[in-house]
């Protein structure tokens, strides 16, 4: 196009680029069928989910998907670090005070998530994501500086904030700038990285307060690395969310996004065709009605999605109650348990069997479909419990406990993929959001449960645990749709 047709377009009003569009097409040549189909007119934003097909997966993915990978394991780091603290740490604590500390994380979650879905998707995935990871290192390096029991659980609160929010803005980055073909395994390969935040807090643990002996304090401010450096790594070198960009009619910054991904993938890409659409639909208002996001929550209960709302935010419950409940308290499980087992060695095989689960489940995600991941992980970690629950010799008690977190982290990738691909861009961190809340809730409601049971009856504890997990398991089964290897929906029908 000349620069004089460009200067020509950008000076007509609305109507008459409406009008110079629509004669155009009218003009254009008849085509066969099949031409037809391939030169259909597409909107901008349609277009864009053809460019970012077209330009694939490559480097820039790959830096992208190990900068919200890094996010996720110092959300696991943060979490888990009280399981290894409560063991070690010098005052008496109460069975209902180690359940409030355990917990306060989650309850700083739910507010994180909270908050995350309110202003996600009107200030940005990469502004949420800077905000929560920034006030999950702050607090995570505060903790280690509380001089009673209080500061720590008021430091915990806040540093759960931030991993409640961090959450939503991974997934939700991953998905959107991921093409189709490939967005189930490489989702997945993002969720991975909870184990690395794993393997990270069980191998830390062991080193320096198992072998070393050191204060539990050198061991809190060393698990707020991660989330540190995950700040500053996201701020200067994530981009923003191309889709979001478009939804909040910022084209040019989407396109520059774009561009920077084919360059880095070695693909051609020429942002004109987009922009010129872009152009005709923000003459008709299209946009304007994109950026209206002060509904969101209500819209994740219209008739269209409030089923799969509900039934996400039950398996979302079902499965924070199950993994995060037992996995917090396996450090105290193994040592009031009656085996003669090291703690801190056996929490550590416990964490590394989250590799076979996450290879499995990546293997599966995309063939199978995620409804079946789901469903077949959360049944085969109930069945996992029910065997920690019943067995008598120690090393089929530390391989249940490896299975049923082999099987788990299976269900956490499906259902990460699940919730952020069933939800429309206008909603979606929204939708993430209040889904995480849903999951702190259980979360919360595991620790008291647990901390009650932990010192009464260990099997209750687990066979509680398999309860909720099979009950999620029925429940996914139900979802009205499995979005695998389906494009993105762009606003709530």
């Amino acid at each position: 196009m000349e620069l004089s047709d460009i200067v020509r377009r950008r000076q007509m009003d609305p109507t008459e680029k409406l009008l110079e569009f629509d004669s155009l097409a009218s003009d254009a040549l008849p085509l066969t069928p099949p031409e037809a189909e391939k030169t259909e007119r597409l909107g901008a934003l349609q277009k864009l989910d053809h460019e970012i097909e077209r330009i694939g997966v490559g480097p820039f993915h790959y830096y992208c998907l190990a900068l919200l990978g890094l996010g996720n394991a110092s959300d696991a780091v943060e979490i888990l670090c009280i399981g290894y603290i409560l063991p070690v740490y010098p005052e008496e604590v109460s069975a209902f005070t180690k359940g409030t500390l355990t917990a306060s994380v989650f309850a700083g979650m739910l507010v994180g998530g909270i908050l995350c879905g309110l202003f996600g998707d009107r200030i940005g995935r990469k502004n949420c994501l800077l905000a929560s990871v920034g006030i999950n290192a702050v607090f995570g390096i505060m903790s280690a500086f509380s001089v009673n029991i209080v500061m720590l659980v008021v430091c915990r609160i806040f540093a759960g904030i931030g991993v409640g929010g961090t959450v939503p803005s991974i997934f939700t980055i991953a998905t959107e700038i991921l093409p189709v073909h490939k967005r189930g395994f490489y989702i997945t390969v993002v969720a991975w990285h909870w184990m690395v935040g794993q393997l990270f807090t069980a191998g830390i643990a062991w080193i320096l307060l198992g072998s070393l002996g050191l204060s539990w304090r050198i061991f809190a401010l060393t698990c707020a690395i991660p989330a540190s450096l995950c700040f500053f790594l996201c701020l200067f070198f994530l981009p923003r969310s191309p889709r979001w960009l478009a939804m909040a009619g910022d084209f040019n910054g989407c396109c520059q996004v774009l561009s920077a991904a084919a360059s880095m993938n070695n693909v051609k890409f020429s942002p004109e065709e987009i922009l010129n659409l872009a152009e005709i639909e923000q003459a008709s208002d299209e946009i304007e009605s994109r950026k209206d996001n002060r509904q969101s929550w209500v819209k994740l209960y219209s008739p269209s999605l409030i089923r799969s709302t509900l039934l996400l935010q039950l398996s979302w419950f079902a499965l924070s109650f199950g993994s995060y409940g037992l996995m917090v308290w396996i450090p105290s499980i193994f040592e009031n348990s009656g085996f003669k087992l090291d703690s801190y060695q056996d929490a550590f095989f416990v964490a590394a069997a989250n590799l076979p689960g996450n290879i499995l489940s990546s293997l599966l995600m995309d063939r199978v479909g995620r409804k079946a991941v789901l469903a077949g992980g959360m049944t085969l970690a109930s069945l996992s419990a029910l065997l920690f629950a019943f067995e008598s010799n120690v090393t089929l008690v530390v391989l249940a406990a490896c299975s049923f977190n082999m099987f788990s982290i299976g269900g956490w990738n499906a259902l990460d993929c699940l919730s952020a691909e069933s939800f429309p861009t206008t909603v979606r961190t929204s939708a993430m959001g209040a889904l995480a809340a849903s999951g702190r809730v259980g979360s919360i409601v595991a620790q008291f449960v647990n901390g009650s049971l932990e010192e009464r009856s260990i099997a209750t504890l687990l066979l509680t645990t398999a309860a909720v997990m099979c009950f999620g398991a029925l429940v996914c089964l139900f979802l009205p749709k499995d979005p695998t290897n389906k494009q993105l929906e762009m606003n709530v029908k």
